[in-house]
């Protein structure tokens, strides 16, 4: 209820960091906390890819602890940049396999999966749109004989 209305309060600034560079949904996801991860994420302003000073973010927090359902809360996350590498050079997917956690890797493979997904649909998309004007028809144009000119 306090985070409610702290979050309700204006001039609160979400993505405002402490001393070691930890934002408040980086000390969510680390500490399992899937109701005050959904409450930061629904912040307009939130920042879900800020890095700490060890260049940590939130969700390579929630991966390293093995906490599957904020993983999937961040994941589920437009914007959300899995690929993010720390200062060590570990991104969250690579550090949840340091634990071992099958069921938040396969989180990260249906996240990948849904990106390529989406970049394929737009590829089409795009190549349909250069061949026609959208509508499916070619823009080309068959005199009388069935001769495209």
């Amino acid at each position: 209820e306090l985070v409610r209305h702290l979050l309700a309060t204006s001039g609160i600034d979400v993505n405002t960091v402490n001393d070691s560079g930890y934002t408040a949904l980086m000390v969510a996801a680390e500490s399992n906390d899937t109701e005050l991860v959904r409450q930061l994420l629904a912040a307009p302003s939130i920042d879900v890819n800020t890095v700490n000073d060890s260049g940590d973010t939130a969700l390579m927090f929630a991966a390293s602890e093995g906490h599957a359902e904020v993983v999937r809360q961040l994941l589920a996350f437009p914007g959300i940049d899995m690929y993010l590498k720390n200062d060590r050079g570990d991104s969250a997917w690579l550090q949840s396999d340091f634990i071992n956690r099958q069921d938040i890797d396969l989180l990260f493979k249906q996240k990948l999966e849904a990106e390529v997904a989406a970049a394929t649909s737009s590829l089409a998309t795009s190549a349909a749109d250069e061949a026609g004007d959208g509508d499916g028809e070619s823009k080309s144009s068959m005199d009388g004989d069935g001769m495209i000119f």
